[in-house]
């Protein structure tokens, strides 16, 4: 019945939004062969979507649902063609679709694409936001020298005290105490660095005019104090 609805749905971006949440609905029932039908259904539907912007969000939203059903070189073939589909737009439209795509390949584990994929962002901020999803991706799998060194690949202050937050809770979840609790310190050494100005960039006057010039290095702490609150260090956090 939810199938037939959808032929009733004529702007193309909506009824691709409509057969990817009843493929959804399939998978979480174990009804495989039916998903895959509709997935494929959503995307011919997608392709017909005028707007780049638009096509790119829907592409990407059947591609995560392709690699949720196991379609993993199907979704991969997707996201190519989003990274195809996006070369002519504006940097901001740019590095979100992008982050995107890092995400959701991060969360798939397909780790050395997700990396690829960070490669294209120019924005050093999406960079390394897309970054911290591979992080969280390695220190789930208990990858934890992995996601170290890809935290090594963030410079900015800001984000790398939250990427060693993400691989301390990791380890604290693995029991690996000592070396959990030597992360959360780095942290916290790192968030001494955070320079608030560095980070507003063109907007820095009318931030600091609006009282946001000290946003960056108290949120960085709230982090730690939940991820320490996290591993139960109540004291330290």
């Amino acid at each position: 019945k939810a199938l037939e609805t959808t032929d009733l749905i004529f702007n193309y971006k909506n009824k691709s939004e409509a057969l990817v949440e009843v493929a959804k609905k399939l998978l979480t029932s174990n009804q495989i062969d039916k998903a895959i039908y509709i997935l494929n259904e959503a995307l011919k539907t997608t392709f017909l979507i005028d707007v780049n912007y638009d096509k790119s969000k829907a592409l990407i939203e059947v591609a995560k649902a392709l690699s949720a059903s196991n379609q993993i070189r199907n979704a991969l073939e997707v996201f190519n063609h989003v990274i195809e589909i996006i070369r002519l737009m504006d940097n901001s439209q740019k590095t979100e679709i992008l982050l995107n795509i890092a995400k959701s390949l991060s969360i798939s584990k397909q780790l050395e694409k997700a990396l690829e994929t960070i490669d294209l962002i120019e924005d050093n901020n999406g960079k390394s936001e897309a970054l911290i999803e591979i992080i969280k991706t390695l220190s789930t799998s208990k990858q934890f020298e992995k996601a170290l060194e890809t935290a090594d690949l963030i410079k900015n202050e800001y984000y790398k005290s939250e990427s060693l937050v993400e691989i301390a809770k990791g380890l604290s979840d693995s029991k690996q105490f000592n070396k959990a609790i030597d992360l959360f310190k780095q942290a916290l050494e790192t968030v001494d660095l955070i320079t608030d100005y560095y980070y507003l960039e063109n907007e820095i006057t009318e931030l600091i005019e609006d009282g946001y010039d000290t946003f960056f290095k108290p949120n960085a702490l709230i982090k730690i104090a939940k991820g320490l609150a996290v591993s139960k260090q109540f004291e330290k956090a």
